[in-house]
């Protein structure tokens, strides 16, 4: 059995609503899809994402749920217990959503789709980064769809900011491949083309 890893998670009111942020962890691949998952399988709304990278190389990466504040030590050991599940591996992130056959069915349900949806992939003029930029409406899973995309297709998350308002969601993202190699022409039509199935 694998010890289990070290990172904080507080939970903090902000006014309607909590401010959950995950730091002390070193940067590795798939966190945010992993916290995604976790909040997904906990019915916590996502209103907006901030990552970033800290200097000594760990994540501060900062989501806005709609939580209600009490029993808020009872939420968070079970966020708690369930990430250091899929931080250690212990099961995939997939596996885990299906002990809850509700949550799993809704994941694989047919969208509707929505036709104002956009989405623009094009590289940083200062980096090999790329920037992901998703508008579309808001749908339940919609942030653990878009970053289990990008997990599967071995694309890295360096920072994202996601607001969301009106029902209508901003995801803008910076990333490159998982070994640090920028997104080449056909990785950037394949992650599209993704893309437009899921949002």
């Amino acid at each position: 059995m694998q010890s289990n890893l070290v990172f904080s998670l507080t939970l903090a009111p902000e006014g309607q609503q909590t401010l959950l942020t995950f730091s002390g962890f070193p940067n590795d691949f798939g966190i945010i899809y992993r916290i995604s998952a976790v909040l997904y399988f906990h019915d916590l709304s996502i209103y907006r994402i901030h990552a970033e990278t800290m200097a000594d190389e760990t994540v501060n990466d900062t989501f806005l749920i709609d939580a209600p504040f009490e029993n808020v030590s009872i939420l968070q050991k079970s966020l708690e217990s369930d990430l250091q599940r899929l931080f250690t591996k212990e099961i995939a992130v997939l596996s885990y959503i299906a002990e809850n056959e509700s949550k799993m069915k809704t994941l694989r349900s047919r969208r509707t789709g929505d036709h104002n949806r956009r989405i623009e992939i094009g590289p940083c003029m200062d980096s090999n980064f790329t920037q992901i930029v998703i508008e579309t409406q808001d749908k339940t899973g919609l942030i653990l769809e878009v970053t289990q995309v990008l997990y599967l297709l071995y694309i890295d998350i360096a920072s994202t900011d996601t607001q969301t308002e009106n029902n209508d969601v901003r995801i803008k993202i910076r990333a490159r491949r998982e070994n640090g190699e920028s997104l080449n022409d056909s990785i950037r039509e394949r992650l599209q083309e993704t893309l437009f199935k899921v949002i």
